[in-house]
């Protein structure tokens, strides 16, 4: 009998693990705007990102902003120089597999949103 509590405990622990593992894997990068700080370690990122050459093949079209009292619509950022207090943080892979989405930045703001 202990064996088989074994079994089904760690079955269950397994299944726990795999769907938060899903869960984190999904990104919905559609609601992205605001504070963005960018860290250099990947293990300490909440987003890989890839950046796209052409902006076609984004996820999302990024505009940089300078104040972000205006980054009120996705694709918005303004990048900090604290962690503390910023919306999210990211950090840029040079492999497209790896990343949670991809981004093109832009130069004009009315481009920037969701290409999903």
């Amino acid at each position: 009998m202990n064996s088989f509590k074994a079994f089904f405990l760690s079955l269950g622990v397994l299944l726990i693990f795999s769907a938060t593992e899903s869960v984190a894997q999904y990104v919905n990068p559609c609601q992205l705007m605001g504070k963005v700080f960018e860290v250099e370690d990947e293990r300490f990122a909440q987003y890989l990102v890839y950046e796209e050459e052409y902006e076609s093949s984004a996820d999302l079209v990024v505009f940089e902003e300078d104040n972000w009292l205006y980054c009120t619509k996705p694709g918005m950022w303004c990048f900090v120089d604290e962690q503390k207090g910023a919306h999210f943080n990211v950090a840029f892979v040079e492999e497209r597999s790896r990343a949670h989405f991809t981004v093109f930045f832009t130069d004009a703001e009315s481009f920037a949103g969701c290409n999903r």
